[in-house]
């Protein structure tokens, strides 16, 4: 069992975690998301739990276990897809139907964490598609740890194949902070710039998209 970071978790993220994960319903769901990343790297605080699964799932068959784990207040629910809270928490359940590249983590939690390259391949669409703050903060960090956006582009096409990615797009998205300076500083537990964020996102996508360019 891979070392954690525990001291990310708030307290009642802890306890709707562990309850979730001693649910034999919830048994094909790991955790991903930024909650994830920050277990594997210690780097910032993390209330949030967004639970992906290969199979598909019915909202029918999940709810009695979420409500096992507190209250329920669904903010969105469709097919393959809930968002909402349970016991007060953000809680994301997600069929999410893309390779993993690496076997997911087993935790003390009951649930698996994704791997560090799935996380990085996530966390680089999410920034395509509209980064937060604590998205690019992620992704710095993650680069720290080995994972450079150069890598995690390398991987995205096995991680979500038959999907047309542009490199392009995704690169001049790093370069893109405006919505991501309107919300406030994530919580930190190590030295943290954001300007060095900044600073690594635009340097790392801008060799990469030189290169690109020049064919």
């Amino acid at each position: 069992m891979s070392e954690l970071h525990e001291e990310v978790l708030a307290e009642r993220t802890r306890m709707v975690f562990e309850c979730l994960g001693r649910q034999p319903s919830m048994s094909a769901f790991y955790l991903a998301g930024g909650t994830a990343v920050a277990l594997h790297l210690g780097h910032r605080i993390s209330e949030d739990l967004d639970l992906f699964t290969e199979r598909p799932w019915s909202f029918e068959r999940i709810a009695p276990t979420l409500a096992a784990c507190g209250p329920v207040v669904v903010d969105r629910q469709e097919a393959g897809t809930f968002v909402g809270s349970v016991g007060g928490v953000r809680v994301s359940l997600f069929h999410y139907p893309y390779v993993v590249i690496e076997e997911p983590v087993p935790t003390q939690f009951g649930l698996p964490v994704a791997s560090l390259a799935d996380l990085g391949c996530m966390k680089l669409v999410a920034v395509a598609q509209r980064g937060s703050r604590k998205d690019f903060v992620d992704l710095y960090y993650l680069g720290a740890a080995g994972y450079s956006i150069r890598e995690l582009l390398a991987l995205l096409p096995g991680k979500m194949p038959g999907v047309e990615f542009n490199p392009v797009h995704i690169l001049r998205s790093l370069a893109y902070f405006e919505d991501a300076e309107a919300e406030p500083e994530p919580v930190m537990l190590v030295p943290y710039e954001w300007a060095k964020v900044r600073e690594y996102c635009i340097t790392e996508a801008g060799a990469l998209l030189e290169e690109i360019l020049a064919g």
